[in-house]
């Protein structure tokens, strides 16, 4: 299902390579990548390249490029974007939660009402 441009840019982006890796970055890799591009002046298409090709990096330049941008960018603190994923289950729990302390929190006010208006 792919053009034969697809198949093309595939082929030179990332089959090409005989040392890509694929999958989860592993620890070593990201201190190969930040050393590469520590030492990088241009972060232009041309120095991922040359970054792919550092020792130990073990990635294309394109999966490099990506993963520099959308992880390890030191502009960009996405701490603060990250939220702790829930679970399922603790997203129901929370939701009923919410729901018994509205349902609890209007309670209270009805008896607060019922009590005024005997007086």
């Amino acid at each position: 299902n792919r053009s034969p441009l697809q198949c093309s840019k595939r082929w030179h982006n990332h089959l090409v390579f005989l040392n890509v890796s694929c999958g989860e970055w592993s620890a070593e890799e990201e201190t190969c990548l930040r050393t590469a591009v520590e030492q990088q002046e241009d972060k232009t298409k041309k120095s991922w390249k040359i970054v792919a090709a550092f020792p130990g990096v073990n990635h294309s330049w394109e999966q490099c490029s990506a993963y520099w941008r959308s992880t390890l960018l030191p502009k960009i603190n996405m701490e603060k974007f990250q939220q702790p994923i829930m679970r399922r289950d603790d997203i129901f729990k929370e939701r009923e939660r919410k729901e018994r302390e509205e349902r609890e929190r209007k309670e209270r006010e009805r008896l607060l009402i019922n009590d005024g208006s005997d007086l």
